[in-house]
Parts: C-alpha cells; sequence; structure tokens
C-alpha cells in the first residue's frame, strides 16, 4: 500500500502512518518516558507564547531530549499533538481548549 499502514485512532475513526513513523501510544506511554513540570512549562512556552505548530513543538522536545525524545521523523506532527496533550494534564490544563488550541 505504498509505504503506509493502518493504525486504529483512539477514536472510531482510523488514520494513515507512515511505515517509518513510530506510533505514539508506544513511545509516549513507555517506561521512562516521564515528563517533568518543567518540561511541561518549557512545552506550553512553545505551543502557547511562541505559537509553536505541534511539529515544532516535537522538532523541540527532540532537541531538548524531552520525554525520551525517540521518536522518527523528529518533527513528527502526531507526537508533537501528544507531548501537548501530556503536558497540558501536568499543568492541570486542557490541550483542546484556548490557549493550548
Amino acid at each position: 500500500m505504498n509505504g503506509y499502514y493502518y493504525q486504529p485512532a483512539k477514536t472510531a475513526d482510523t488514520i494513515w502512518v507512515p511505515e517509518n513513523v513510530l506510533y505514539t501510544n508506544q513511545f509516549l506511554d513507555s517506561e521512562g518516558a516521564e515528563m517533568t513540570e518543567e518540561e511541561a512549562r518549557l512545552i506550553k512556552q512553545w505551543r502557547v507564547y511562541d505559537l509553536c505548530s505541534w511539529r515544532m513543538v516535537a522538532q523541540n522536545a527532540y532537541r531538548y531530549g524531552i520525554d525520551n525524545s525517540d521518536w522518527e521523523p523528529p518533527d513528527n506532527q502526531i507526537v508533537g499533538r501528544e507531548l501537548c496533550d501530556k503536558a497540558a494534564k501536568i499543568l492541570g490544563e486542557d490541550a483542546n481548549k484556548h490557549p493550548w488550541n
């Protein structure tokens, strides 16, 4: 199928993910992938105040080694979204609401 495989999403919908992309739940929910409150605040800085896209959040987190930084490609948009969700939860906020999204 042209280098793509079927991956069920968290909802009833489906998504198509390139074969070389690590599905985020395999990474972000793994052991040793704990995010500190300081890292969560840094992610919030990038997303909310620096107006970074999810791709840029993932790229920055990859560079800084946040949350084990073991995903490919470094600017994975899905990972950026999951990192924002995780950071918002740590800070007691909702990544689906203002000012996060």
